[in-house]
């Protein structure tokens, strides 16, 4: 289990708008191979809120 958060310094494209900052929480499965990490993201100078999900598997 554990927590980050990230700040969009450089952008490609226009997808995000202003200011954007990214939260996310890391959790690993049970047999640790998966990694689910849901991410919260907050654009437009902070006004927008958007969610996403990484889903990781290790080899």
């Amino acid at each position: 289990l554990g927590i980050g958060a990230g700040f969009l310094v450089r952008k490609n494209g226009d997808y995000f708008t202003g200011n954007t900052m990214k939260f996310f929480i890391i959790h690993e499965m049970e047999n640790r191979r998966i990694s689910l990490q849901p991410e919260f993201y907050l654009t437009d100078d902070f006004k927008k809120f958007a969610f996403g999900m990484t889903m990781k598997y290790t080899f």
